[in-house]
């Protein structure tokens, strides 16, 4: 699959998560786009998502922009519900997720 194809994807499942969960609606589309592809694919999320994800919110903090910054309790919410409770926790974790393509069949 094309990396076009899998941000199309992407994005329309964030299309949906908003529609769905308005309670998302405020975490920005490129920050809800970064976690799908990560669950989807393994791509790295970025700093900030990785701390997000490692669960090491203080390093989230020093590195969020304005608007993530805000929104940390959503974003910490997003993960909890809505990614695998596979692909979160720890460095570990998120390095083997990444690894491993994410929910693509390892590499």
């Amino acid at each position: 699959m094309s990396k076009l194809t899998q941000i199309d994807e992407a994005a329309a499942t964030v299309t949906k998560i908003i529609a769905d969960s308005p309670m998302y609606a405020p975490i920005p589309e490129r920050t809800l786009l970064a976690l799908m592809l990560y669950r989807n694919h393994g791509d790295d999320p970025g700093g900030f998502l990785a701390a997000c994800l490692e669960n090491d919110f203080v390093e989230a903090c020093t590195r969020a922009d304005s608007a993530n910054g805000a929104l940390l309790p959503a974003i910490a919410n997003f993960i909890n519900n809505r990614m695998p409770m596979t692909s979160y926790g720890s460095p570990e974790v998120v390095r083997r997720w990444i690894k491993n393509n994410g929910l693509d069949e390892p590499k």
